[in-house]
Protein backbone atom coordinates (compact mmCIF):
# COMPACT_ATOMS: atom_id res chain seq x y z
CA UNK A 1 0.00 0.00 0.00
CA UNK A 2 1.33 3.46 -0.86
CA UNK A 3 1.10 6.72 1.05
CA UNK A 4 -2.09 8.53 0.07
CA UNK A 5 -1.88 12.07 -1.29
CA UNK A 6 -3.63 13.61 1.72
CA UNK A 7 -1.15 11.89 4.05
CA UNK A 8 1.81 13.14 2.00
CA UNK A 9 0.52 16.71 2.02
CA UNK A 10 -0.16 16.83 5.77
CA UNK A 11 2.89 15.01 7.14
CA UNK A 12 6.64 15.45 7.30
CA UNK A 13 7.76 11.94 6.41
CA UNK A 14 11.27 10.89 7.41
CA UNK A 15 12.70 8.88 4.53
CA UNK A 16 15.88 6.85 5.05
CA UNK A 17 17.54 5.32 1.99
CA UNK A 18 20.80 3.49 1.47
CA UNK A 19 22.52 4.79 -1.64
CA UNK A 20 24.16 1.68 -3.04
CA UNK A 21 26.69 0.56 -0.48
CA UNK A 22 28.17 3.98 0.07
CA UNK A 23 26.05 5.95 2.54
CA UNK A 24 22.61 6.53 4.01
CA UNK A 25 20.58 9.65 3.40
CA UNK A 26 17.63 11.10 5.25
CA UNK A 27 15.02 13.16 3.43
CA UNK A 28 12.44 15.17 5.37
CA UNK A 29 9.48 15.39 3.00
CA UNK A 30 7.92 18.50 4.62
CA UNK A 31 4.52 17.78 3.07
CA UNK A 32 5.91 17.29 -0.42
CA UNK A 33 4.25 15.18 -3.06
CA UNK A 34 6.69 12.29 -3.41
CA UNK A 35 7.40 10.48 -6.66
CA UNK A 36 4.98 7.55 -7.08
CA UNK A 37 7.75 4.97 -6.88
CA UNK A 38 8.94 6.36 -3.55
CA UNK A 39 5.44 6.84 -2.09
CA UNK A 40 4.71 3.19 -2.89
CA UNK A 41 7.47 2.09 -0.50
CA UNK A 42 5.58 3.17 2.63
CA UNK A 43 6.14 -0.08 4.59
CA UNK A 44 9.83 -0.19 3.67
CA UNK A 45 10.30 3.45 4.65
CA UNK A 46 8.62 2.85 8.02
CA UNK A 47 10.89 -0.16 8.61
CA UNK A 48 14.02 1.78 7.63
CA UNK A 49 13.06 4.59 10.01
CA UNK A 50 12.66 2.21 12.95
CA UNK A 51 16.08 0.68 12.24
CA UNK A 52 17.84 4.04 11.98
CA UNK A 53 16.36 5.40 15.19
CA UNK A 54 18.16 2.61 17.06
CA UNK A 55 21.60 3.68 15.76
CA UNK A 56 24.02 5.19 18.24
CA UNK A 57 24.71 8.91 17.95
CA UNK A 58 28.50 8.87 17.76
CA UNK A 59 29.43 11.11 14.83
CA UNK A 60 30.57 14.71 14.82
CA UNK A 61 28.33 16.83 12.62
CA UNK A 62 28.74 19.56 10.04
CA UNK A 63 25.99 22.08 9.26
CA UNK A 64 25.25 23.67 5.91
CA UNK A 65 26.85 27.14 6.13
CA UNK A 66 24.24 28.57 3.72
CA UNK A 67 21.14 27.72 5.76
CA UNK A 68 20.43 31.34 6.66
CA UNK A 69 20.48 32.37 2.99
CA UNK A 70 18.27 29.42 2.01
CA UNK A 71 15.68 29.59 4.78
CA UNK A 72 15.82 33.14 6.18
CA UNK A 73 15.54 32.31 9.89
CA UNK A 74 14.11 35.13 12.03
CA UNK A 75 16.58 34.53 14.86
CA UNK A 76 19.09 32.06 16.34
CA UNK A 77 16.43 30.26 18.39
CA UNK A 78 14.37 29.52 15.29
CA UNK A 79 17.47 28.14 13.55
CA UNK A 80 18.39 26.01 16.59
CA UNK A 81 14.86 24.53 16.75
CA UNK A 82 14.99 23.79 13.03
CA UNK A 83 18.36 22.02 13.31
CA UNK A 84 17.54 19.78 16.29
CA UNK A 85 16.24 16.72 14.41
CA UNK A 86 18.68 17.08 11.52
CA UNK A 87 21.65 17.13 13.90
CA UNK A 88 20.28 14.15 15.80
CA UNK A 89 20.05 12.19 12.54
CA UNK A 90 23.48 13.29 11.25
CA UNK A 91 25.04 12.14 14.54
CA UNK A 92 23.94 8.65 13.52
CA UNK A 93 26.19 8.83 10.43
CA UNK A 94 23.51 9.96 7.97
CA UNK A 95 23.39 12.79 5.41
CA UNK A 96 20.21 14.74 6.17
CA UNK A 97 18.25 16.72 3.55
CA UNK A 98 15.16 18.91 3.87
CA UNK A 99 12.68 20.36 1.40
CA UNK A 100 13.67 23.96 0.72
CA UNK A 101 10.28 25.56 0.01
CA UNK A 102 7.78 23.87 2.30
CA UNK A 103 4.90 26.11 1.26
CA UNK A 104 4.83 24.51 -2.21
CA UNK A 105 4.19 20.75 -2.13
CA UNK A 106 5.19 20.42 -5.80
CA UNK A 107 8.49 22.31 -5.55
CA UNK A 108 11.25 19.75 -6.29
CA UNK A 109 14.13 21.37 -4.42
CA UNK A 110 15.90 20.01 -1.34
CA UNK A 111 19.06 21.07 0.43
CA UNK A 112 21.65 19.35 2.57
CA UNK A 113 21.16 20.40 6.20
CA UNK A 114 23.60 18.34 8.28
CA UNK A 115 25.98 15.45 7.75
CA UNK A 116 28.60 13.43 9.63
CA UNK A 117 32.18 14.69 9.40
CA UNK A 118 33.31 11.10 8.88
CA UNK A 119 30.48 8.85 7.65
CA UNK A 120 30.29 5.08 7.94
CA UNK A 121 33.06 3.08 6.36
CA UNK A 122 31.42 1.94 3.08
CA UNK A 123 33.04 -1.49 3.37
CA UNK A 124 31.16 -2.10 6.62
CA UNK A 125 27.84 -0.56 5.60
CA UNK A 126 26.02 -3.79 4.71
CA UNK A 127 27.10 -5.41 7.96
CA UNK A 128 25.99 -2.44 10.03
CA UNK A 129 22.85 -1.36 8.26
CA UNK A 130 19.96 -3.58 7.25
CA UNK A 131 18.41 -0.60 5.47
CA UNK A 132 16.86 -1.57 2.15
CA UNK A 133 16.41 0.58 -0.92
CA UNK A 134 15.34 -0.60 -4.39
CA UNK A 135 18.24 -0.33 -6.81
CA UNK A 136 16.38 1.87 -9.31
CA UNK A 137 15.69 4.51 -6.65
CA UNK A 138 19.19 4.31 -5.22
CA UNK A 139 20.69 4.78 -8.69
CA UNK A 140 18.53 7.79 -9.56
CA UNK A 141 19.22 9.59 -6.29
CA UNK A 142 22.91 8.82 -6.59
CA UNK A 143 22.88 10.29 -10.12
CA UNK A 144 21.23 13.47 -8.81
CA UNK A 145 23.82 13.80 -6.04
CA UNK A 146 26.64 13.08 -8.50
CA UNK A 147 25.29 15.79 -10.81
CA UNK A 148 25.57 18.22 -7.92
CA UNK A 149 29.20 17.21 -7.40
CA UNK A 150 30.01 17.38 -11.14
CA UNK A 151 29.08 21.04 -11.10
CA UNK A 152 30.74 21.33 -7.72
CA UNK A 153 31.93 24.51 -6.26
CA UNK A 154 31.76 25.28 -2.58
CA UNK A 155 28.53 27.26 -2.91
CA UNK A 156 26.64 24.75 -5.08
CA UNK A 157 27.17 21.96 -2.56
CA UNK A 158 25.16 23.90 0.00
CA UNK A 159 22.50 25.23 -2.36
CA UNK A 160 19.15 23.65 -3.18
CA UNK A 161 18.93 20.99 -5.88
CA UNK A 162 16.50 18.40 -7.27
CA UNK A 163 17.28 15.41 -5.05
CA UNK A 164 14.33 13.30 -6.27
CA UNK A 165 14.55 14.23 -9.98
CA UNK A 166 13.67 11.43 -12.46
CA UNK A 167 12.26 9.07 -9.86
Amino acid sequence: MAYELTYLLTNDIDIFLKIHDCFIIHIASAGAILPTELAALDQLLIRNKSIVYDFDSVFEVQINPNLQQLLKFKNAQEKDRYLTDFIRIAKKGIFSFDKTIVEDSTDPFYHLVAWPKSPFNPHKLDELLPIETPEYISSKIENNINELFRTFNRDSLFDKFELLKNI
